[in-house]
């Protein structure tokens, strides 16, 4: 039996869901809001998302992605090359201490999850955060036109960067930066387009405007 907690519109959470949905796994759902201190939450330090499969619980969502990956039958996302099983390391690391902060909450929490939510849209911050997305931007650009991950075959790397990249393109300007790195913007143009991918975006809160 697997039960997934998680938030329904964290990013991270996203990751997981498409990672089971890659895999083809049924699993149990159990909604739980990082940010309400008084929500039951089995998670040690207070965050999402956590897996459990058969009373063995894991969290950190590389470490998810790592077990779906080995634990359960289909093609590996981890690659046999030296070089390409570190890339997907790489873009992990990377995505998670230098892209998540302004792609995800510098710029697509102020820029279009607030304002779906009756809040004004923090234009300082927005901008910010499009500014420091610029070097992340960069090198997985450098990284998809290496084309040893990024490249049409499944990796955790895809996994754990498609709805960060997902949630930033959501706001427009955002979008145009990508669109401004081809090799980038062609790999998402792909991903995008997986059923893994559509059949768990998040969406916005039903009160969207």
């Amino acid at each position: 039996m697997i039960r997934l907690w998680g938030f329904r519109y964290s990013v991270y959470t996203w990751i997981a869901r498409m990672a089971l949905a890659e895999r083809g796994l049924a699993y149990d759902w159990s909604e739980v809001n990082p940010f309400d201190p008084e929500a039951e939450n089995p998670h040690p330090f207070g965050r999402v998302p956590l897996l459990d499969h058969d009373g063995a619980r894991i969290f950190e969502t590389a470490a998810i992605t790592t077990y779906l990956d080995e634990a359960f039958p289909g093609d590996s996302w981890t690659p046999d090359a030296p070089l390409s099983r570190s890339r997907v390391t790489q873009v992990i690391g990377m995505v998670d201490s230098y892209g998540y902060w302004p792609m995800v909450r510098d710029v697509f929490g102020p820029a279009v999850f607030a304002p779906a939510t009756g809040r004004a849209p923090d234009q300082e911050r927005i901008d910010g955060g499009l500014r420091d997305s610029l070097p992340v931007l960069d090198a997985l650009e450098e990284i998809a036109a290496e084309g040893v991950v990024l490249n049409g075959a499944l990796t955790r790397a895809d996994l754990h960067l498609a709805p960060m990249v997902g949630y930033f393109a959501a706001h427009p300007p955002a979008a145009e930066l990508l669109g401004e790195r081809p090799c980038l913007s062609a790999w998402f143009s792909q991903i995008r387009q997986r059923p893994s991918y559509l059949d768990t975006q998040p969406g916005l809160p039903e009160n969207s405007l």
